[in-house]
């Protein structure tokens, strides 16, 4: 599996559950993502294999509907 490239800031699931990228190593072979979760506020450092990033733009629009 090659090494995802996240941009910091940027949404991601984890075995933790979803937070915000906020470090990654790309120097073989030390490889990890740093993902803050929103809920419990854990920071924990990841390999990419554990690591699902959400896609940029791919983000639901919020429910907003005039009558």
């Amino acid at each position: 599996m090659s090494f995802l490239h996240p941009i910091i800031g940027q949404e991601a699931i984890c075995p933790d559950g979803l937070g915000r990228v906020i470090a990654y190593k790309d120097d073989f072979p030390e490889q990890w993502i740093q993902v803050s979760t929103y809920v419990n506020n854990k920071s924990r450092k990841w390999g990419a294999e554990n690591v699902q990033l959400v896609k940029l733009g791919e983000l639901v629009k919020p429910f907003s509907q005039t009558r």
